[in-house]
């Protein structure tokens, strides 16, 4: 049974295919200077022809250029939202590999981390900036905030061996 294949899909095929090769999905922190994560998907290559029949298959996201230092031009698509991204790849995901494929699924279920308020984001963490569990034993709350136990202990002990309390008194 031959089945017809639409030129449409002609096209996300072969997009799909450049972006195998060329292309970059990624996540990054806004410079906002929150916690805010942001997907970056990008397709660079220094043939524009083809950047641009790639955008014009996409219909999103935008089309830049740098000087290489061998004086080359290399162009760039890019596009860096959720809404975008999840479209991108519902568009190409019939045609990408696993390992892409998964690196969608992957920045995707970041996805959640950004709809937090800044601050949020550490009621996540499992673990204090040393190693050490946040668990009932080894975690108190002050003034909203979780701490560690053992951090606090060390840094109470280094405290005091500085003298610096009776320096207080």
């Amino acid at each position: 049974m031959n089945k017809q294949i639409s030129q449409d899909d002609v096209l996300k095929a072969w997009a799909a295919g450049l972006f195998e090769g060329e292309g970059c999905v990624s996540i990054y922190q806004r410079k906002s200077g929150s916690f805010r994560l942001q997907p970056k998907i990008t397709l660079g290559m220094t043939d524009f022809s083809a950047v641009k029949q790639f955008a014009d298959i996409i219909g999103v996201g935008n089309i830049s250029s740098a000087i290489l230092p061998s004086g080359k031009t290399i162009y760039r698509w890019q596009c860096a939202s959720w809404e975008l991204v999840e479209y991108v790849f519902s568009l190409l995901g019939p045609w990408l590999h696993e390992r892409r494929t998964s690196r969608f699924r992957e920045v995707m279920a970041q996805k959640p981390l950004f709809l937090l308020k800044p601050g949020q984001c550490h009621s996540l963490k499992t673990h204090c900036a040393h190693g050490h569990e946040y668990n009932e034993q080894n975690t108190y709350n002050k003034n909203g905030h979780r701490h560690c136990r053992i951090c606090q202990r060390f840094n109470s002990a280094k405290w005091r061996s500085k003298g610096i309390h009776n320096e207080l008194s």
